[in-house]
């Protein structure tokens, strides 16, 4: 993981080091689905459409009162993170009772990071996946997890296809990786996981130009290895250059990125797997969504815009479309109020003085005020994999390195914002920053040895 792919920003300090933060920051009724190039797309109920009429974000608000009241605590820890120079003999320390660190002389260099286990691949002269090694960092150091292999066949309209899978299941989450070329070359395939199951992953086969499909899905189950054809040419009719593919728990609903034959944009398809119905959610809407993401496998959340933000929630199981929020303004790096979207089921809101709630996207709710928690411009923020949490951090950006110089944690479910500062980042090059799960942010540095800072967040 790279700065280059941090989110932008939530940041906030207390009044008195507001002045001294911003000078390390940088300055800086049913609506017809029309049928298009051959694609079946499915038309809204008329009470899917009546919801969306009557969704606006006042009314939302009025309809939940305890988010509205809810209060997110605000606590800047009085004591700033002393930080070592990175390969020093490992060590640790306490701040207050919400942050644990350790300091540790090993490198993730060559690991992947992002999912219940670490791994790293070998590939053979083909570029196939070969072997995977998986880790767990327990106890200060990297602990060896067994892979198991999950061998497949597949016989589909581009031929046979033949691979293996290496996965392992720790905490209950799956980590699966295995990619490869597809039968006499010209396509690639590759193993996604599937949220919330640990049984089977996604098969994702790219055949393109040289092939008889553009794209197809297929269901492996990783304990018998037998595969069925998810999502294939008859479904997909009409669909090319898909990028994007996302599934429910339950198999029933997949979110597709992709382009109409004879069109050049891409844009957000909702695939009913069991009638094979394939629906454009902007012509659904009637609007021009840029966001689309499972907050379960009964709901289907949507925001876009462009100077302003609106939200649509979706039922999937009754097919009830409700817009949540209306044009609301952006925030943007000038500093102006307005709504910065986390990327989740959450969202910034902030006002002319900077003074900040949570906006809560599934209801159009908002929370009150976070009190003492100011918005500061340049500060960022990273969604961790639940999506339960944000690590908020501001960067000085100094000589290549992210240089922190301040940290914490905004946790939605708990309504908690904890910052503290860190002094003697200069020493190291700080080169990424991420989450290895729900409760522990690290940041990979260089000092006379490489280090790893390990922060648990309680």
């Amino acid at each position: 993981m790279t700065p280059d792919m941090l989110l932008d920003a939530l940041g906030g300090v207390d009044p008195a080091l507001l002045s001294g933060a911003r000078a390390r920051l940088m300055p800086g009724e049913p609506v017809p689905v029309k049928r298009r190039g051959g694609l079946r797309l499915r038309l809204l109920a008329a009470a899917a459409a009546a919801a969306v009429l009557l969704g606006a974000l006042a009314a939302a608000m009025a309809g939940n009162a305890e988010f509205r009241t809810a209060v997110f605590s605000f606590l800047h820890l009085s004591a700033p993170e002393q930080v070592p120079p990175a390969g020093e003999a490992p060590s640790g320390t306490q701040l207050g009772e919400a942050v644990q660190v350790q300091y540790l002389s090993l490198s993730l260099e060559g690991w992947r990071t992002g999912g219940p286990a670490l791994w790293q691949a070998e590939r053979d002269q083909d570029g196939t996946v070969a072997s995977v090694r998986f880790a767990a960092l327990e106890d200060g150091t990297l602990q060896h997890v067994p892979a198991e292999v999950t061998s497949f066949r597949f016989a589909g309209s581009g031929g046979t296809l033949t691979g293996r899978v290496f996965w392992c299941v720790r905490n209950g989450g799956l980590t699966a990786v295995g990619d490869g070329s597809l039968p006499d070359g010209g396509g690639r395939w590759e193993a996604q996981t599937i949220p919330g199951r640990s049984d089977a992953v996604v098969l994702l086969l790219r055949g393109g130009l040289l092939r008889s499909f553009d794209f197809q899905a297929v269901l492996l189950d990783l304990n018998s290895g037998k595969t069925r054809l998810l999502a294939g040419p008859q479904a997909l009719d009409g669909l090319t250059g898909v990028t994007e593919f996302a599934l429910t728990s339950d198999l029933r609903h997949a979110l597709l990125t992709g382009r109409i034959q004879g069109e050049t944009g891409r844009r957000l398809f909702l695939l009913d797997l069991e009638s094979g119905l394939l629906t454009s959610l902007e012509e659904a809407l009637g609007a021009s969504p840029d966001r689309a993401v499972f907050l379960d496998s009964g709901t289907l959340l949507l925001t876009g815009g462009e100077d302003t933000c609106s939200a649509w929630v979706w039922d999937l199981s009754s097919g009830a479309v409700e817009q949540t929020a209306t044009s609301l303004p952006r925030y943007d790096s000038a500093g102006s109020q307005g709504v910065l979207d986390l990327g989740g089921r959450y969202a910034l809101e902030m006002d002319s003085n900077g003074q900040t709630a949570v906006l809560d996207w599934k209801t159009g709710t908002q929370s009150a005020p976070v009190k003492g928690f100011t918005f500061v411009p340049g500060a960022r923020f990273l969604l961790s994999p639940s999506g339960d949490r944000a690590c908020c951090f501001l960067s000085g950006q100094k000589d290549s390195s992210l240089d922190v110089t301040q940290l914490g944690v905004l946790d939605f479910a708990a309504g908690r914002l904890v910052l503290f500062d860190r002094v003697g980042t200069e020493q190291n090059q700080e080169s990424s920053l991420g989450w290895l799960d729900d409760s522990r942010v690290f940041i990979s540095a260089q000092g006379a040895d490489s280090g790893l800072f390990l922060y648990t967040l309680r």
